[in-house]
């Protein structure tokens, strides 16, 4: 049996424990993970992971507990004793990282961040507002379990995650999704009682539980022969009667049974049992610490009970195992246990001491105690006390990165304003909802941004201009989070512009014109967004608003590419990155790094949109947002670009793990890399569950892919669907072109299919849908050079289509592309026409072009596809002729197809491979369905054709 250095046997936890203990050795070996306990109080999660803890060897053991954010108000609080203990021992230089001095209440004095909002001016587009100081923490944490873990493993256990804060959940989940091969494994415990269904762990737990890096562990309670032992091992004294009792009142609960054995003949609640044996002094003590909610030294118990008698009554308490004391606090030794003390107090007697403690805290200093002050008042009912305590409180989550945080503080001081009486001086009702618009935004609750911001323009009348146009504009970057609100975001940021347009430049004009302008571009209003992109230039410089100049500097790029003056577009874009490089604008300048990126991508030059988009990656990670939607956007362009570019090496390492980042369309960036590369399961996994409604971008990229996919896998009809579904979507000129040539290609495998078959209806339906859609495509306006690529291949396409053998549109779309894969499909199809009519010599050098292409991409579909052409052309591209396709049947299906090739009938097949009729039967219909045959025979000659199929004999 193992036990505890307290000496309370770990019964009946075997194999939990070596579940936990293989866990860490993965870990070990380089492959983290994480392990949510859970359990009803009591069961015993605390001393499962103590004994784990205990037996973990040279890991270095990290932990911290989660508590009641209300009642300590300092937000992470787990993470701060991570990082203290760092401090305290010297394991890690916290002064590399200066964010994780956020942690840290006695290193991080509150900066007077109060309402600015860290975004600066927002381009339009659904990308969710984050905050940028949280992000930086996020990734200084992750930096330092990742260092600690490269110098030996680690071992992070997070205690009772029922209690986390809102910004504790979001950084678990932040670490938890980026797991790769740090040596960590991360132990958590929450009580599986406590999780009501709204309870806020509820969906967090459900996320995690998808990460294929957690496992849940859920501990039941002992069994009735198991509680016997455990009781009879805590008092060797009892009498077998009182074993039997109190392992019947227990019901498996280890604690309870610990605590009923300390008193078997307790009639009241068994929670109570030992705090019942307190006398009078300290029964004191523990109701003060009862309410507190958090560890208490000695010198602020003091205030509460006699000096003299305080010492004693520690003491006792200690000794009946009712309170603990660790590092000079002293707390409950079990959650249950002050829970119980809790519920025992009278409640005038509570409305005290919440009194007493608002009074003695608010004599005192430092971060959290703002938080702690308003849960007391609330508590003690003093509204105006709680109200003024609640905003400082906001303030000082707002700027320590912790925004869920900051968004309830705000909320109750807005419950309160009515209310209180008095308000505190320096604020608003009106700065206080937008203030807390903010924060619901940086939260990840739009639709709660913008009621908040909804409430607050309400009485714009009451402020005024820079204030009312502040309001005005908080609503419009509220709405960009909405899909249905463009017209109401414009509107909102006119108002704004009403407010301010007679007073002299100023940062708020600034950022006001930047927004319109980007707007009104975005709502086709050209010439009103140059001009009021000029504006915000002129005023921004004036007031020094370098994110609103780099916004509207981007703007005016935008338009001078549009309008054909790449010279001007390209000199405006790097003008925007080096205004808000030089102004300290972290997001707009990597905003700016985005649009010099895409501006390269489509004007057709990929090695500067490589090298554009590789800078903007390490801008965000130098500056600790890699992880932000914006860092994450730019690795996701990164992955495709250096995939157009024919650097797929450079993408695959690039794109790592894509489900580690979170981002839908990083994981369209790595699908698309997967299926050139032939991986098609990987692939599908990746492709699975992209909503594309959500994003065009993630619509053109991952719908392309899809397509691709299934035109490789001999699912022409279903590639057709898929087609047409994502340019539902996808807003993109050149993504449009796209994904309408690769709709014509797939009608035109389902023509040539259907004249094999010499189906004449089925190839004119075929024939007339695939026209269809190349006419879509040529009245698509717009795009660069992709776009011009893309309107090349539907010409060659839509010729395949009606079974033509022309070569020229094959060449003139492999010149256009820019991209390295594209060209070499063209250079296949245009060896394909050349072999039609003859042209062996052409034929063989664009052959071989495409072949050496496919080879050193590493493009295994292309290149099986480019050699089955030459094998049936007879063209030698390498002297041989190798094997290694990608293979469309499972084995037992080109069993099925090689003996049906050599004649056999499904009842000859099946005696052969030992299988029913029927099975045969069944066989036969998925291998016809992919390769598009209606008839046995058929599927044979399309197998044949395509190198599928080589049988001798």
């Amino acid at each position: 049996m193992a036990r505890l250095g307290s000496g309370i046997p770990l019964v009946a936890r075997v194999r939990e424990l070596t579940g936990l203990r293989t866990a860490l050795q993965d870990a070990v070996l380089g492959r983290p993970g994480a392990v949510l306990v859970s359990g009803e109080a009591g069961v015993g999660k605390s001393r499962l992971v103590d004994e784990l803890a205990r037996s973990a060897g040279d890991a270095l053991v990290l932990g911290g507990r989660c508590l009641d954010v209300a009642e300590t108000g300092v937000p992470y609080p787990p993470f701060t004793e991570v990082a203290r203990r760092v401090r305290a021992e010297g394991l890690l230089d916290l002064d590399a990282r200066p964010a994780l001095r956020w942690l840290l209440p006695e290193l991080s004095p509150v900066p007077d961040r109060g309402a600015v909002d860290p975004h600066g001016v927002r381009l339009p587009g659904r990308r969710g507002e984050q905050d940028t100081g949280q992000l930086r923490l996020f990734d200084a944490v992750l930096a330092l379990l990742t260092d600690l873990a490269a110098r030996g493993p680690v071992l992070l256990v997070l205690e009772d995650l029922h209690l986390a804060d809102a910004s504790t959940r979001a950084l678990l989940v932040f670490l938890l999704s980026r797991l790769r091969d740090q040596r960590l494994l991360v132990v958590t415990t929450h009580r599986s009682d406590d999780l009501r269904r709204d309870h806020p762990l509820r969906p967090v737990l459900a996320e995690l539980g998808r990460l294929p890096s957690v496992r849940r562990l859920d501990l039941a309670p002992l069994s009735a022969i198991d509680t016997r032992g455990l009781v009879a091992a805590l008092d060797a004294g009892l009498s077998d009667e009182l074993v039997l009792r109190v392992a019947e009142r227990a019901e498996g609960n280890p604690f309870l049974a610990e605590e009923l054995a300390a008193d078997p003949h307790t009639l009241g609640e068994p929670s109570l049992a030992r705090a019942s044996l307190l006398g009078p002094g300290a029964a004191r003590v523990a109701r003060v610490v009862a309410v507190a909610g958090r560890p208490l030294r000695a010198v602020d118990l003091a205030a509460f009970t006699d000096d003299v008698e305080l010492g004693g009554a520690l003491r006792e308490a200690v000794r009946h195992g009712v309170l603990v004391e660790r590092d000079g606090a002293y707390r409950f030794r079990h959650a249950l246990a002050r829970e119980a003390v809790l519920a025992d107090l009278l409640p005038g007697e509570r409305v005290r001491l919440h009194a007493a403690f608002a009074e003695l805290l608010g004599t005192t200093t430092g971060r959290g105690v703002a938080a702690s002050v308003a849960h007391h008042a609330l508590a003690a009912g003093n509204p105006a006390l709680a109200l003024a305590s609640s905003v400082r409180a906001a303030a000082e989550a707002a700027a320590c990165g912790a925004p869920a945080e900051a968004l309830r503080h705000r909320e109750v001081a807005l419950r309160l304003w009515t209310t209180a009486g008095r308000t505190p001086s320096g604020i608003t009702e009106a700065d206080l909802l937008r203030q807390a618009s903010w924060a619901a935004g940086a939260s990840g609750l739009p639709e709660r941004a913008v009621a908040l911001a909804r409430a607050g323009v309400e009485l714009v009348d009451g402020t005024g201009p820079e204030a009312g146009a502040a309001l005005w504009l908080r609503l419009a970057r509220a709405l960009a989070e909405l899909d249905d609100a463009d017209g109401e975001r414009e509107a909102a940021v006119e108002q704004a512009w009403l407010l301010l347009r007679d007073r002299p430049a100023c940062a708020e004009r600034a950022e006001v014109l930047a927004g319109w302008a980007a707007a009104l571009h975005e709502g086709g209003k050209r010439a009103e967004a140059a001009e009021r992109a000029e504006q915000a230039v002129a005023d921004g410089r004036a007031s020094g608003a370098w994110a609103a100049v780099a916004d509207a500097l981007t703007t005016l790029a935008v338009l001078d590419a549009e309008d054909g003056r790449g010279e001007s577009a390209l000199r405006r874009h790097l003008e925007a990155v080096e205004h808000a490089r030089g102004g300290g604008a972290v997001g707009a300048e990597l905003r700016a790094r985005r649009a010099l990126g895409r501006f390269h991508h489509d004007t057709g030059q990929p090695g500067r949109a490589v090298e554009a988009f590789d800078a903007g990656v390490r801008r965000a990670d130098e500056t600790g947002v890699a992880w932000s939607a914006l860092g994450v956007e730019l690795r996701a362009w990164q992955v495709l670009t250096r995939y157009r570019a024919g650097d797929w090496a450079g993408a695959a390492g690039a794109a790592g793990e894509a489900g580690a980042w979170g981002s839908e369309r990083l994981a369209a960036a790595r699908a698309q890399l997967l299926v050139g590369r032939g991986e098609f399961e990987a692939a599908e996994r990746e492709l699975t569950g992209l909503r594309w409604s959500r994003d065009a971008w993630t619509a053109e990229v991952a719908g392309a892919a899809d397509v691709e996919l299934l035109l490789w896998r001999g699912q022409p009809d279903s590639a057709v669907d898929r087609a047409v579904e994502a340019t539902g979507v996808c807003a993109c000129p050149a993504g449009v072109l796209r994904l309408l040539a690769l709709g014509v290609a797939a009608w035109a495998e389902l023509a040539g299919r259907a004249r094999r078959r010499r189906d004449r209806d089925a190839e004119e339906r075929a024939v007339a849908e695939g026209r269809a859609l190349a006419g879509r495509a040529r009245a698509v306006r717009g795009g660069g050079a992709d776009a011009a690529a893309w309107l090349a291949r539907v010409d060659a396409e839509e010729d395949r289509l009606v079974g033509g053998v022309v070569t020229g549109p094959w060449l003139v779309a492999a010149e256009l592309y820019g991209d390295a894969h594209e060209q070499a499909v063209c250079r296949w199809r245009a060896a394909e026409t050349a072999l039609a009519r003859g042209q062996r010599e052409q034929a063989a050098t664009l052959l071989k072009a495409a072949d050496t292409a496919a080879e050193l991409l590493g493009a295994r579909p292309l290149r099986d596809a480019v050699r089955q052409t030459a094998r049936r052309g007879r063209v030698v591209l390498r002297g041989e002729v190798p094997g290694g396709q990608v293979d469309p049947f499972t084995p037992r299906e080109r069993s099925v197809l090689a003996l049906v090739a050599l004649g056999r009938t499904n009842r000859e097949v099946g005696e052969e491979l030992v299988i029913s009729e029927k099975t045969v039967s069944v066989h036969l219909t998925r291998i016809m369905a992919k390769l598009g045959a209606g008839r046995r025979g058929e599927a044979v000659a399309i197998a044949f054709e395509r190198g599928l199929l080589d049988v001798t004999g």
